[in-house]
């Protein structure tokens, strides 16, 4: 019989942040282009996970204009769950943000609401300095 692994999906997978599968996006590190059976990417490992996760926070921010750590957890959430006051309020407090304060894209804010995120899906808080060194050594063009 085989074991199953006690870590959160998010933490298996390389993806601590629960980056949502879709057929429309693409992120380098990748293990395959289909869902796993818990609708998340597979990446090959955790800094590929955090890249797509910054990365797409980034992409909310310059290119739909979300600015805040409110709109920003709203729109990665299901428009359908139900506990995302809640979640915005504890990853702003993990964070020590305010949660309609804007933020700038790519900024130690924005670095910080990751980690409060990460911390929130799979109980990992990584370091903002371990992110910042993400962003210099994977390109986001």
């Amino acid at each position: 019989m085989a074991r199953r692994s006690k870590n959160p999906p998010g933490l298996a997978l390389n993806n601590p942040v629960n980056v949502p599968y879709s057929d429309t996006l693409f992120f380098l590190g990748m293990v395959q282009q289909s869902p796993h059976r818990w609708g998340l990417i597979h990446f090959f490992n955790k800094d590929f996970g955090y890249r797509a996760a910054i990365r797409m926070m980034y992409l909310f921010m310059k290119d739909e204009g979300l600015r805040t750590p409110a709109e920003i957890i709203r729109r990665w959430g299901p428009v359908s769950d139900q506990r995302t006051p809640y979640y915005v309020a504890a990853a702003c407090a993990y964070a020590g943000l305010d949660p309609d304060e804007p933020m700038e894209p790519m900024s130690i804010e924005m670095l910080q609401l990751v980690s409060a995120m990460a911390r929130m899906e799979t109980g990992e808080r990584p370091d903002v300095t371990y992110l910042m060194d993400i962003c210099e050594r994977y390109s986001f063009v």
